[in-house]
């Protein structure tokens, strides 16, 4: 996806025999650079679903928040993020390094959430 050819990681995606939800939030983020936002969306939502709501986790909500940055939904993407982070979702230790967030990097908001994850001396020490 950060490549930029959203129709070739759509084809590769599709062509996964069993969808993560990882590739699930890259499937919508090409179906939404493709132009195909309604279908994105029902991808998105059917996160939530996929498994009769059973398990609605921080990892979940890890990768709704990758989708909604990627379609410059900010308070969408943040409020995900802190839901993930409520859930003690495991790679939310890793946000510093996660290349979907870095448009996130200069919203106020980032550094309330690194200081909740206990990431902020680092990102201030990388400055």
């Amino acid at each position: 996806m950060l490549s930029g050819d959203a129709e070739d990681a759509l084809r590769i995606l599709e062509s996964l025999p069993v969808a993560s939800n990882k590739d699930k939030g890259l499937r919508a983020m090409a179906l939404h650079s493709i132009g195909r936002p309604s279908e994105a969306q029902a991808v998105i939502d059917a996160m939530l679903t996929d498994d009769g709501g059973a398990t609605y986790t921080g990892e979940i909500s890890f990768h709704r928040a990758l989708y909604y940055e990627w379609i410059g939904e900010r308070d969408l993407a943040f409020s995900h993020l802190e839901q993930a982070l409520e859930a003690k979702h495991q790679p939310m230790a890793c946000v510093l390094g996660e290349p979907l967030l870095y448009p996130l990097h200069d919203d106020p908001r980032w550094l309330t959430l690194l200081e909740r994850i206990g990431l902020l001396p680092y990102w201030l020490e990388a400055l």
